[in-house]
């Protein structure tokens, strides 16, 4: 194994093209390295940097990987030292990078009121795993780009991680080319949705949502402020997270009155004017109307408002509204009228995060924890009593 770096005037070294800089520059170095003895300084980093013909902060990326691994260690005052031969992996001329994989799918950024909740959890999963001395990487994929991908297989495919955690969708051709690589899948569904109570699953996740729960708390909720006739917007799919005939048997139950045609679903979040538009057609599919109604995303919210002020209707005593909200800035738009169920995203974090040092330690998984709803009442201000 050759313990030469390139030469500056005669650059013999290529990165791959689909690999990022800094990780092809750290799978040499690992080769190189390999070559020397233990306890030898390397040279400076503005040296190595020229030898490859990169930037400073960008060798400095490389350098980084291999301290994760023990190969390297930084002396301040003396400069950085081969202390280790690391964790090499089985493929030739590569090395581990990271402990996990935290990828995100671009599409679920695509929808502007329930992204940031994707985003706080990935960067607070991030913190907590590299709190217990865990490397992680972020990774955005986007599958309606050819090459979308590419990254993330490259890593699998290079034995770059040890685990894979996808927050939501996730193709199964991905799923299969991991297991070939012994990469640990912390959250593996076959269908490329998020699993929930109500629908089962092939792989089981750290998380199950209660969707169940949510419908029986909106619904009481409800009843509890003396609605009688109640609608549903939601976008969830009919046979998905939410289905239809578990609303209608809990709003009997409840002795709520609800039609068909007041049940309006499978809508895309995407549109801003998909609460507007759900609003109105139930409203006027019949003469009789709902006085409550309930919304399974935030991001309805603001077009059915803007669609029950134009028909002059207003939240209040007479209209009663029950809707999930995730956002840490939508209590504002939340009126005292409205009242907010709410999943805690600490939670979610906690499930997924413990999954993932599970598996990393080689324990079994745990049994999966059911991501409860909470409700933020509607609160109405008591007037003072006079003497």
């Amino acid at each position: 194994m050759s313990s030469e770096l390139p030469s500056a005037d005669r650059p013999d070294w290529v990165p791959p093209k689909r690999a990022p800089v800094h990780e092809a520059v750290a799978d040499d170095l690992r080769r190189v390295l390999a070559g020397r003895e233990l306890n030898t300084k390397i040279e400076p980093e503005p040296e190595l940097a020229s030898r490859y013909s990169i930037s400073v902060p960008t060798l400095r990326n490389a350098t980084l990987i291999l301290e994760r691994e023990g190969i390297l260690k930084r002396r301040q005052g003396s400069g950085t030292f081969i202390v280790g031969r690391g964790t090499s992996s089985t493929t030739p001329g590569s090395g581990l990078a990271f402990d996990v994989c935290l990828v995100l799918n671009n599409e679920l950024l695509n929808y502007p009121h329930t992204c940031s909740f994707h985003l706080r959890q990935i960067h607070a999963i991030y913190s907590r795993l590299a709190e217990s001395g865990i490397s992680a990487k972020i990774l955005f994929t986007d599958h309606e780009r050819e090459g979308g991908y590419d990254e993330l297989r490259d890593l699998i495919s290079r034995r770059r991680i040890k685990c894979l955690a996808f927050l939501q969708k996730h193709p199964e051709s991905l799923l299969d080319l991991a297991r070939e690589n012994g990469v640990a899948l912390a959250n593996a569904r076959s269908d490329g949705q998020e699993h929930n109570a109500l629908s089962p699953a092939r792989f089981v996740p750290p998380i199950l949502i209660d969707c169940q729960e949510f419908l029986s708390l909106a619904l009481t909720e409800v009843l509890q402020q003396g609605g009688k006739r109640v609608a549903l917007i939601s976008w969830w799919e009919s046979g998905g997270a939410l289905d239809r005939s578990i609303f209608f048997s809990k709003a009997n139950e409840l002795g709520l009155q609800t039609q068909p045609s007041w049940v309006v679903g499978d809508l895309s979040p995407k549109l801003s004017s998909s609460g507007w538009e759900a609003f109105r057609e139930f409203w006027t599919s019949s003469r009789e109307h709902p006085d409550s109604l309930i919304l399974s995303d935030e991001a309805l919210l603001p077009g059915a408002l803007q669609a029950m002020g134009e028909l002059g209707i207003a939240p209040g005593e007479n209209f009663r509204i029950v809707c999930h909200g995730n956002r840490p800035d939508i209590q504002p738009l939340l009126s005292r009228n409205i009242t907010r169920i709410w999943y805690d995203l600490d939670d979610f974090v906690s499930a997924r995060t413990r999954t993932i040092k599970d598996l990393l330690a080689g324990r079994p998984i745990s049994n999966p924890v059911t991501i409860r709803p909470t409700i933020e009442r509607v609160t109405t201000k008591v007037a003072p009593v006079k003497a």
